[in-house]
């Protein structure tokens, strides 16, 4: 695969390809001989934010893949920064795609329940976290309802 110079060029086509081909070896040996470390953070937010209008089969694929990288490839640390970034532009991705705070509330979840980060925020994050924290709570009203219409 030939890929770009500049770190946002050269992680775009692994996300790419990971989202067509849904292969999480060649994702992670991809990532791991780009050897940009200190990128991996963009690639993160790269990989989620390019989901976030998609289908439940994408967002099932961006939301497992941070688990199989981490600690493996992409370091905790890694992983936060690249959310943080991500929900500095969550007011953005809201205007394009009405449930986003939805959307990232779960990527958010999952990465804390597969124990990779606790995301600290700082001040300024605070008031988009808030926002999140409130889609995660209308995500998880809405699957309480409809558990008990099942019953």
């Amino acid at each position: 695969m030939v890929l770009a110079v500049n770190e946002h060029g050269a992680v775009t086509p692994i996300v790419e390809e990971y989202f067509t081909t849904g292969d999480v070896d060649l994702a992670t040996s991809d990532l791991r001989d780009l050897d940009l470390d200190e990128h991996h953070h963009y690639f993160i937010k790269k990989q989620i934010s390019t989901v976030v209008d998609r289908h439940a089969k994408e967002k099932e694929m961006a939301l497992a893949l941070p688990s199989a990288l981490y600690a493996d490839v992409i370091s905790a640390s890694h992983i936060s920064h690249g959310f943080i970034i991500l929900l500095g532009s969550a007011e953005d991705l809201a205007i394009d795609v009405l449930d986003a705070v939805e959307v990232l509330a779960l990527f958010v979840a999952r990465v804390i329940v597969d124990g990779i980060t606790l995301l600290h925020f700082s001040i300024e994050r605070r008031k988009c976290f808030r926002e999140i924290l409130r889609g995660l709570l209308r995500l998880l009203k809405r699957a309480l309802f409809q558990l008990l219409m099942q019953s």
